[in-house]
């Protein structure tokens, strides 16, 4: 077994040869930015800008900020500063120069926002509070196609059809979503659209330590009245600590056709990932063989409506890396419970049409209203029962009422039915208060849910064979992990926002304040019953997803400040800070001590970010990025199995820094840029969850992260 300290850097002998055989090949030329420059696109700064870098430039820095328009806070067309909601945009610019090479990792650098990589291509994305390893309170769309995985409620941030190469923006929404997007809309909102080209190519190759390769290449043109865009690639790493297995192997195909008329736009959207690789849940590490993703969609945008259906399927082989054994009591020794099946089959089938039309009654008023249903399905031969199916159906309104000029009023609801819980009420309300043109005040108020997933409901794994001394543990398998009895979890959330500009656009301060009240919690009953052999008392112990009651409360805030000189330089930075405490006794109480009134122990109170990007006229690009989070504590069993005596784990404040450096050479209609990009460059070797060592061996809980650094090469013409 190879140790992670043993990893040392790896070049891919063919993309090293592509790099050197592009960068000797293309002429040197200036590297003045160009109109076709990607890097260049979406309102990359702010007004006020320097007008010597032309007067095109200087148009797109007007937009930025103030007039960006967003869409996903409230459903339609606005501006940042009129959402009722917390935002942050991160646009093409931001995507194109940086360190990452995924959208998980993007995502570490906004306010509120907690990122914990659990193994090097599987990450947990939440916002303010409770993210947890199953990554279940948010909701990820793409172009208006909700992208979460229904088996598991997350979004599977490693098999997205997408690269970052597609993407043109990120809207994160942070607060309760409810009352637009329905059920999973918990606690925060990433939405992403994708790039649309009249012409013209683009390649991407990556390649690097632990044997990191991404590839991806894009085109797009016009044929009258019809737009045409296709990309395709694959994502390849090891795993650091099982050597013969790959963490990320991935392979991706997209298609999109849109098509202008009298009557609108209409589109087609077909996409099929490929993908293999470990995950974790909070249940056990999980390896996915042969997995499918497809998906389709039709969507059509009128004046004053518009539509979409789109169908999916996932199909999976799924390998629960979970030993079934646990330690007797003074002997010492491991002892077999049972044996879980090689594999777990799970087919699933999503049906999903949604429609929504938008009204101007009166001057200053906004009215939009839609509906939605959703038909799921879950099927296995390895599960009881065998097949699955949901229903759920929503409708929803909201209205907007600008009062004078300097206020804005946003009042919503949704009314969410499913076939598994109650009929669900989402509200939402805020206020707006541009008390001067640069500076606006936000109050908010909104309620969410997260329906259960089918792992929380109908996870009930048959062909689990008990061993001589436990011959029922099968019996016990197929009744335990899930719960038919859930309801929906719930929050309760206030805000108090700012947003300022200063210095003719040039500084950007932000601050936001939050209460929210977590409630109906879902999380995992681990009550485990020995007898007088020290044997798990099979009849009397539970292991089963269940409601935790009236749950958690969590108070906090956040403050982020950009600074852009020019074209050439942002420098940003925020932090966040909050406090989540128990409102009654929680599941841990009998390991972690705590009782109602204690503070929480298993999140990081403090949050932090800093950044520095340069993009010189002659063609540099750099940046580097600074990340650190305090410590925390979660309850582990001592040894990682499954019925084993539990115990506090402490995870340590880390601190790490990211970079990338590169350079852009341009000629006519051609560009090309070569570089470097780093995550962790000074190999701190950090840990983004708690964990311990199972007696096999396998991390419980989050990998070792280590540096990880590639060379890239991408050019388009």
């Amino acid at each position: 077994m190879r140790s992670p300290e043993l990893l040392t850097p790896r070049l891919h002998t063919g993309w090293g040869l592509v790099l050197i055989l592009s960068l000797a090949a293309f002429p040197v030329a200036s590297a003045e930015p160009s109109e076709d420059d990607p890097s260049d696109q979406a309102g990359a700064l702010e007004e006020g800008d320097d007008p010597e870098l032309g007067d095109d430039l200087g148009a797109e820095f007007d937009l930025l900020e103030e007039e960006a328009v967003i869409f996903s806070a409230a459903k339609h067309e606005q501006t940042i500063s009129d959402s009722p909601s917390t935002i942050t945009v991160v646009t093409r610019e931001e995507v194109a120069n940086t360190h990452c090479l995924s959208v998980a990792c993007l995502l570490r650098q906004v306010p509120e926002i907690e990122v914990r990589q659990l193994r090097s291509g599987n990450h947990a994305v939440g916002a303010r509070a409770l993210v947890t390893e199953l990554n279940d309170k948010v909701q990820l769309l793409i172009d208006g196609r909700e992208f979460n995985a229904e088996a598991f409620g997350m979004p599977m941030w490693q098999s997205l059809p997408i690269h970052l190469e597609d993407i043109e923006r990120i809207e994160i929404v942070r607060g309760p979503g409810s009352a637009l997007y329905g059920a999973n809309a918990h606690s925060l909102v990433v939405s992403i659209t994708t790039r649309r080209e009249d012409g013209g190519a683009e390649v991407f190759v990556a390649s690097g330590e632990h044997e990191r390769t991404s590839a991806h290449m894009r085109a797009g043109t016009r044929l009258g009245s019809w737009r045409l865009n296709i990309s395709a690639g694959l994502e390849e790493g090891a795993n650091r600590l099982l050597p013969d297995l790959s963490d990320l192997q991935m392979q991706r195909i997209r298609a999109m056709a849109e098509v202008e008329s009298s009557l609108g736009t209409s589109g087609l959207q077909i996409g099929v990932v490929h993908h293999e690789g470990d995950f974790y849940t909070n249940l056990a590490p999980m390896v996915l063989h042969n997995t499918w993703l497809a998906s389709a969609m039709l969507n059509h945008k009128a004046d004053w409506w518009k539509a979409h259906v789109w169908f999916g399927v996932d199909k999976t082989d799924l390998e629960i890396m979970l030993p079934l054994e646990v330690r007797l009591s003074g002997l010492g020794s491991y002892v077999k419970l049972g044996t879980m099946p090689d594999r777990v089959d799970v087919l699933s089938t999503t049906l999903d049409a949604e429609y929504q039309a938008d009204f101007q009654p009166w001057t200053g008023n906004h009215l939009l209203g839609g509906a939605n249903y959703r038909w799921l399905t879950y099927l296995s031969d390895d599960n009881d029962p065998s097949t699955v199916n949901q229903h759920r159906v929503g409708v929803f309104l909201q209205d907007e009422q600008r009062l004078w000029d300097q206020l804005l009023l946003t009042l919503g609801v949704r009314l969410d039915y499913n076939s598994i819980t109650p009929l669900t009420f989402s509200p939402r309300a805020a206020v707006v208060w541009r008390f001067v043109p640069s500076q606006a005040l936000r109050l908010s108020f909104g309620q969410a849910f997260r329906k259960p997933s089918f792992l929380n409901t109908s996870f009930h794994v048959v062909g689990v064979e008990g061993s001589v001394l436990t011959p029922s543990f099968g019996d016990f398998i197929q009744r335990s992990i899930g719960n038919e009895n859930l309801d929906n979890e719930r929050i309760t959330a206030f805000e108090l926002g700012y947003r300022g500009r200063f210095l003719n656009g040039a500084i950007t301060l932000e601050g936001d304040g939050f209460f929210n009240m977590y409630r109906d919690i879902i999380e995992i009953e681990y009550l485990v019953q020995f007898d007088a052999f020290g044997l798990p008392d099979l009849e009397d112990s539970r292991l089963r997803f269940r409601n935790t009651g009236a749950g958690i409360n969590t108070a906090g805030g956040s403050l982020a400040v950009t600074w852009r000189y020019r074209k050439m330089l942002r420098v940003q930075a925020n932090y966040t800070y909050r406090y989540s405490w128990y409102v009654t006794e929680p599941l841990t109480s009998a390991v972690s001590g705590r009782k109602a009134g204690d503070r929480m122990e298993w999140e990081p109170a403090h949050l932090a970010n800093a950044a520095v990007h340069y993009l010189a006229p002659f063609g540099l690009r750099v940046g580097i990025s600074a990340h650190a989070r305090s410590s925390f504590d979660k309850a582990w069993t001592v040894d990682g199995s499954l019925l084993g005596t539990q115990t506090m784990v402490h995870n340590p404040a880390n601190l790490f820094f990211s970079g990338y450096l590169s350079y852009r050479m341009e000629q006519d209609d051609r560009w090309l840029e070569a570089g470097v990009r780093a995550l962790d460059i000074f190999d701190h070797r950090f840990r983004d969850g708690t964990s311990v060592i199972r007696f096999d061996g396998v991390d419980m809980g989050s990998q070792v992260m280590s540096r990880r650094v590639v060379l890239f090469l991408r050019g388009g013409i």
